[in-house]
């Protein structure tokens, strides 16, 4: 891959369509100074250096959450089959109660996922990008890549906003990156109605433990246990309305 200079300002030596280059040929072409390519077409796309969150630290803790929620659904099910208790003289089914239950999660998980499909930004303080950001503003050199040659991808946009400064590329591209802060884009993972429903859920993990307690100990759980999957059902449907009443 050829290497770009600075201090040349030809049209062929520096303009590089990021959509002509192989995945291999992107991470060897980065391999210098990561970040910089990503965040000179992102202040150009966005008016602001915005990165997608490849870690996905959050998403991830939230997916954990919920499938701890799932796994425990499980054993709700079986805990439920075949159980009945008597109120107030009539036979009350533990199963069908389930299904209910079962029924208004899936709308709550339904509006989970919507709300987790919009995306978030907030500022970056530290981490890789930073770090790209200010090794480059300061001219911290590694291997000679700052002295006589820089390597980046671009695309068209931000390669005319680079040629239309007038000063030399490596100067554009200074005051474009100290101009703008990082920010990391992400999910709504701390939405209010996903943080109620985790609690929702746990509460529901720590009915099912109980249940799970009083059979070792021989105890009844039946009516115990309608109660509390009765009461989650009505606070997923009461979170529901609130969310569409918003």
């Amino acid at each position: 891959m050829k290497k770009v200079r600075v201090s040349d300002r030809t049209e062929d030596d520096y303009k590089v369509d990021v959509s002509t280059l192989t995945a291999e040929e992107r991470f060897a072409f980065l391999g210098n100074k990561k970040g910089v390519s990503n965040m000179l077409m992102s202040i150009t796309k966005n008016k602001g250096l915005i990165i997608n969150g490849a870690d996905k630290s959050d998403m991830k803790e939230i997916e954990r959450k919920f499938t701890r929620n799932n796994s425990n659904i499980a054993q709700l099910q079986s805990l439920c089959e075949g159980q009945s208790i008597n109120h107030k003289g009539k036979i009350l089914k533990h199963e069908t109660l389930f299904k209910e239950f079962i029924e208004v999660k899936i709308i709550l998980g339904k509006i989970v996922s919507e709300i987790l499909t919009h995306k978030t930004t907030k500022e970056v303080n530290n981490g890789p990008a930073i770090e790209a950001k200010s090794e480059f503003l300061n001219d911290i050199d590694f291997a000679g890549t700052l002295k006589e040659h820089m390597t980046f991808v671009t695309d068209e946009d931000t390669y005319n906003i680079l040629k239309s400064e007038g000063d030399c590329i490596r100067t554009n591209i200074k005051n474009l990156i100290r101009e703008h802060s990082i920010h990391k884009e992400g999910a709504p993972t701390n939405h209010p109605l996903i943080l109620e429903a985790l609690e929702i859920y746990q509460r529901l993990n720590r009915n099912t433990e109980a249940a799970h307690v009083a059979i070792k100990e021989n105890k009844p759980y039946q009516a115990m246990l309608y109660k509390n999957i009765y009461e989650r059902k009505n606070e997923m449907i009461a979170l529901i309305k609130q969310h569409k009443n918003l």
